[in-house]
């Protein structure tokens, strides 16, 4: 029987595209089944020890949409308005997208009565939570009880911004981490955040370097680390702190099994 040489060569490329597809499904079993066990608090054994903890494990999926054009047209709503309520995505990974509080807002507004996503990806966007953001910021997180993650580093986030932030988390209960690094908060902004964190009952990472705040926010952060329930990592590594405050808080880490990230 002849074949042409076209239908062979459609013939290879079929076969071709199941193998990688295989492949592809293999590699990704093998992947979650390496994983599939690994918590987060693994992170703190010596061979995660250089680790920067700003991203969530390995074995969580979903959505990666960085560095795309979410934040454009219309095309966040097409997006949301696609997914099933049944939909299996545990993460929404948006970096890059230009995605601003209008965005931010559909964003919460989906988030509000979702149960599967458990991790935010929205660093390097256009965020910088105002007014208009913060009805809907504080309905998602008092009522979503499922996002352990919420990164929002290398927004426009300020003082106010970070002041909204920090009411709406007084209700929230099941945050464990939050990413605010190298946004526009102020001693103003990170004063409110640590005020309010202080009593959080799941919050264990906050990372606020790359923000231009001072030594004025130390006595509020000695206090947010001595009375936070179960904290067990802080990121200030762009405050300059003089050698006695440093030392004290050092120690005060040390005593509360609290790692400081500060160089």
């Amino acid at each position: 029987m002849q074949v042409s040489l076209k239908n062979f060569r459609n013939s290879i490329v079929m076969i071709e595209q199941v193998w990688g597809n295989s492949n592809q499904r293999v590699q990704q079993h093998v992947f979650s089944e390496r994983y599939s066990e690994q918590d987060f608090s693994l992170h703190d054994s010596d061979q995660f020890h250089n680790s920067d903890y700003d991203s969530p494990p390995k074995n969580e999926f979903g959505f990666d949409f960085s560095h795309s054009t979410l934040g454009e047209n219309n095309n966040l709503d097409s997006f949301l308005s696609s997914l099933k309520p049944s939909h299996s995505n545990t993460m929404f990974q948006f970096r890059d997208n230009a995605i601003n509080d209008n965005g931010f807002v559909k964003l919460c507004n989906f988030l509000k009565n979702d149960t599967t996503v458990k991790h935010l990806i929205l660093d390097q966007n256009q965020i910088i939570i105002s007014e208009f953001a913060k009805a809907a910021v504080m309905d998602m997180l008092k009522v979503n009880h499922y996002i352990g993650w919420l990164v929002l580093s290398g927004n426009a986030i300020s003082n106010i911004g970070a002041g909204y932030l920090a009411e709406a988390l007084k209700d929230n209960t099941s945050l464990k981490h939050l990413i605010l690094s190298d946004n526009d908060i102020g001693n103003e902004g990170i004063t409110s955040l640590l005020i309010s964190l202080k009593d959080h009952p799941t919050l264990e990472s906050l990372f606020i370097s790359g923000n231009p705040f001072d030594e004025g926010v130390f006595p509020e952060l000695c206090t947010f680390i001595s009375e936070s329930r179960s904290l067990k990592r802080v990121d200030i590594r762009s405050l300059d702190l003089s050698a006695s405050n440093l030392c004290h808080l050092l120690a005060l880490c040390q005593k509360h099994c609290v790692r400081l990230m500060y160089e």
